[in-house]
């Protein structure tokens, strides 16, 4: 990671929309740690990484869904902006405080808006 560049933990379990969306993210100036499910994020979490924003898919394979992870980075990290991404309806919205929450498909350069729009970006840092 890079001093000076905010960190976003990208939390996504289809690879290739994993690899788009981190592209786009470093090439806008973002540091990005990658996870393919939930329990991979909390141990991201819990291992004290200095993370500046949560981007996680609503539904991850293994036991811990994107509404868990979201509520465990809270209790690790209070006030972390969090960017919800999903493909189905949402029937049970769960959003922490502040949560946003984007529907897919998207482009990956509304992702890197949205997380500018959360106050999170390279200039600010």
């Amino acid at each position: 990671m890079n001093a000076g560049k905010p960190t976003i933990l990208l939390v996504e379990d289809e690879a290739l929309l994993r690899e788009i969306v981190t592209y786009e993210l470093v090439e806008a100036g973002f540091d990005v740690i990658e996870a393919a499910d939930g329990e991979a994020a909390i141990r991201t979490l819990d291992s004290g990484a200095a993370i500046d924003l949560l981007l996680t898919d609503i539904r991850l394979p293994g036991s811990k869904d994107g509404w868990s992870v979201a509520r465990h980075a809270r209790t690790t990290h209070p006030g972390l902006p969090v960017i919800y991404a999903t493909g189905y309806s949402a029937e049970m919205v769960d959003l922490v405080p502040g949560g946003q929450l984007i529907r897919k498909p998207f482009l990956p350069a509304m992702m890197v808006r949205a997380v500018e729009d959360m106050g999170v970006s390279p200039g600010r840092h």
